[in-house]
């Protein structure tokens, strides 16, 4: 039904729509029904792309960003040595925390799917959106507000400040946090962004 209703709805109405969709997952939605809410925003990718990646996604990218950035991570293999002289590893993220998480990486992992490689490869997508919405040209990308570890190999192939960079930037960074529930949504979420990058 709710498809239907975005592929058919006037314009307008199809933006309130995704619009209040992205209000409600963005505002905390409900973790237990992430699998549904995930199937409802791939529906709104796939009618309004641009508007979905404009109110939800981005969004919602960000904010996993800033939370994975202050989560504890696993020590580097050359501090593995230092911990097993009796120094204590940094404590797992809490239960509250990980069920947080894993609900915004399915919500992104099943909207990411439904969008056309374009908008995935467009580089520095938040200012092209941004220009897009606005008519005027797109700004320079703001600088990064720490220093951040250099990209992987994989992720510098990407196009810088592309959706695709982002997410597997993002992936990487799951995969180094302290929690194997967490790291297992990492590695899907880079799996999820091969196959629509191959496809």
């Amino acid at each position: 039904m709710w498809q239907l209703l975005l592929h058919h709805a006037r314009p307008s109405l199809r933006r309130r729509l995704v619009g209040r969709l992205a209000g409600f997952i963005l505002g905390g939605g409900a973790p237990g029904m992430a699998s549904e809410l995930s199937i409802i925003a791939t529906h709104a990718a796939s009618a309004a792309p641009r508007e979905t990646l404009r109110v939800l996604l981005l969004p919602l990218l960000r904010k996993l960003e800033a939370d994975v950035a202050e989560l504890p991570r696993v020590p580097p293999p050359v501090a593995v040595a230092v911990a097993a002289a009796g120094v204590a590893a940094a404590p797992p993220p809490s239960a509250t925390a990980v069920a947080a998480l894993r609900y915004r990486v399915t919500l992104l992992a099943g909207c990411m799917g439904e969008l056309h490689a374009d908008h995935v490869m467009l580089p520095y997508i938040d200012q092209a959106l941004a220009a897009a919405v606005g008519g005027g040209a797109a700004p320079p990308p703001p600088p990064p507000s720490a220093p951040s570890p250099p990209p992987s190999a994989a992720v510098a192939a990407l196009p810088a400040g592309s959706l695709a960079a982002r997410v597997a930037a993002l992936a990487e960074s799951l995969l180094c946090v302290n929690s194997g529930v967490l790291q297992s949504e990492g590695g899907g979420l880079c799996g999820n962004l091969v196959m629509m990058l191959t496809r």
